[in-house]
């Protein structure tokens, strides 16, 4: 009977430990698989110049995911070639802007036709700042913040879902750089052009030609072709046009570009605040306002209703409260109008009363703001990853793959996690020349890791 009882207990012990060391392999391969956590340490190791890609990247499009796709090909590649197809891109004034110029008037103009939310706010998941530090340096990377008139800070925002706060872990590693649009893209530009063997030109890119500010058409020889255009999808239009309208190959693709229509609409308003404005607020118990740290993202739970809404501090002690939704119907004008929104918003648990508090600090001011009305495209997905003919030199980037609506600020994210694969893949190239199957293995693997977020958006 002992020696009975002695085999059952090792035998439940050895199954034990074969779970837990069964478990242990699949979460790592999962987190392998699926996540971007284990290549952050490839992040940032540049070639050695024998060793680099022969030939040039052609990088098409130069807003953030062409500038992060560029900065991680300058560390393979002989030479990089951002085509940027909006000239004043490449004049002082988008290196070093007035960031502020855009709040004396009313109503805000958009000045980058091809990217629709340049004038709305952005939140940068811990995901951005985890690259930016690896590819800059932390040094560089926060001379660079301050010089814009921003800061590093932790990422603790209030993440609300119909007014319940969701679960949320801190992490001293876990940090955003609050700064607008404009600001962080000329941030990018300033450090991604410091690179030895980037440049930018000013073109577009048709088809297998680029074609210059001046209309003439150039052709570069191109050894890798990453499609950054956002929105407009040129990558896409590119292949239709070389395997020829009315081709298999063309027909093929267009079946696998799925959209669908949303009506999502984003107002943001911003003010602009004093010192003695912002220690009125926390003295009156708004948190963390005073040191740029008050972050309010509230989701909507879709049964219910379809607003959200998102509050944070920028550079320049720059206030933003974004009220959105779904085919909004709201006309925001006054601050009663942001309170009448506030009171609006079906929820299961209320709105903080500091959310008053602050539109009544604002009010008793008399701070008027400037606003800006983000009526979103409709979202396309472009699924490369199931094409069976695709150019081995082809990869896309952030919105030319995939747009959705920005309802979780997820865009840049999901474009520093496909930068980051881009890296990955390129670093386990061994030889100087792109292998033939590179393009449908970063597709794939796009697919894998980022795919899922379009089905997320399918659904209000």
């Amino acid at each position: 009977m002992p020696s009975e009882l002695h085999f059952t207990l090792l035998w439940v012990i050895s199954l034990y430990f074969t779970y837990r060391a069964l478990t242990w392999v699949t979460r790592r391969a999962l987190i392998r698989r699926l996540t971007v956590l284990e290549d952050l340490s490839l992040l940032g190791k540049a070639r050695d110049l024998p060793q680099r890609i022969k030939g040039t990247a052609i990088i098409c499009g130069g807003s953030i995911s062409g500038l992060l796709t560029a900065r991680i090909c300058s560390d393979h590649f002989e030479e990089v070639v951002i085509v940027e197809p909006e000239d004043w891109l490449l004049s002082q004034n988008a290196i070093q802007p007035d960031t502020l110029a855009y709040l004396k008037n009313k109503l805000i103009k958009n000045r980058r036709a091809r990217i629709p939310q340049w004038r709305n706010v952005h939140g940068y998941y811990p995901t951005v700042f985890l690259l930016l530090s690896r590819i800059f340096g932390s040094k560089a990377l926060d001379e660079e913040v301050v010089g814009s008139g921003g800061r590093i800070i932790p990422w603790n925002a209030l993440i609300l879902r119909a007014g319940r706060s969701l679960p949320w872990k801190t992490n001293p590693v876990m940090n955003t750089i609050p700064l607008s649009r404009e600001n962080m893209e000329a941030l990018l530009r300033r450090l991604v052009l410091k690179q030895f063997n980037v440049k930018q030109i000013s073109g577009r890119v048709i088809g297998l030609v680029v074609r210059t500010a001046a209309e003439e058409d150039t052709e570069i020889s191109a050894d890798l072709v990453v499609d950054c255009t956002g929105v407009s999808q040129g990558g896409y239009h590119w292949l239709q046009d070389l395997y020829g309208s009315v081709s298999v190959e063309a027909k093929n693709l267009a079946a696998l570009r799925q959209t669908f229509k949303h009506k999502y609409v984003c107002i943001t308003c911003y003010f602009s605040l004093t010192v003695f404005i912002l220690e009125e607020m926390s003295d009156q118990g708004i948190p963390g306002i005073k040191d740029g740290e008050f972050h309010y993202i509230y989701l909507p739970n879709p049964a219910i209703d379809t607003r959200s809404q998102d509050i944070w501090i920028l550079d320049g002690n720059i206030l933003t409260i974004s009220c959105c939704g779904y085919d909004l119907q709201e006309e925001i004008n006054e601050i009663e109008d942001i309170r009448q929104f506030f009171k609006n918003m079906v929820m299961e648990e209320p709105l903080q009363p500091y959310m008053y508090t602050l539109l009544d600090v604002l009010e008793s001011h008399g701070i008027h703001f400037s606003k800006s009305t983000l009526r979103c495209p409709n979202p396309a997905y472009v699924q490369y990853a199931k094409t069976q003919k695709l150019p081995s030199n082809f990869v896309g980037i952030g919105d030319a793959v995939m747009q959705f609506n920005p309802i979780r600020g997820q865009g840049t994210a999901k474009a520093s996690a496909e930068v980051i694969t881009l890296n990955t893949l390129l670093s386990q190239c061994k030889s100087t020349k792109i292998p033939q199957d590179f393009g449908k293995n970063f597709f794939k693997l796009q697919a894998t890791r980022t795919g899922p977020m379009w089905y997320g958006a399918l659904t209000k």
